[in-house]
């Protein structure tokens, strides 16, 4: 049978890949659009930026380059796949021990 682990890591990846090819969608647009990815937050133009959350204090920082940005979520949406390969792998695995777990419940139904 297909474990919880490996059914949470395979919906984790979708989520991601779909997350991240719709934010690359948004970023192109908006390149398309204003010829960069900087944003006008009232007053101000806020620039993109790369942080590492924490309940106490997070770390970032600001400005980063379109580019750059763009790079990441490209490569984050590969890595992802290539996960998704892996764990695609792991399930048919997984499945096939679900058959043959079926298979023996078969035989034992059909003698009794």
């Amino acid at each position: 049978m297909l474990s919880y682990k490996t059914a949470r890591d395979i919906c984790f990846c979708y989520q991601q890949i779909i997350e991240g090819e719709k934010l690359l969608k948004k970023c192109n647009e908006h390149i398309e659009k204003n010829g960069s990815l900087a944003f006008k937050d009232g007053d101000r133009i806020a620039h993109l930026q790369l942080g590492i959350p924490t309940s106490l204090s997070g770390r970032s920082i600001l400005q980063v380059d379109d580019e750059l940005a763009m790079n990441m979520i490209t490569k984050h949406i590969q890595d992802r796949k290539k996960k998704l390969e892996i764990l695609n792998e792991i399930s048919k695995s997984e499945s096939g021990t679900m058959e043959s777990e079926i298979d023996r419940y078969r035989e034992i139904v059909i003698n009794e």
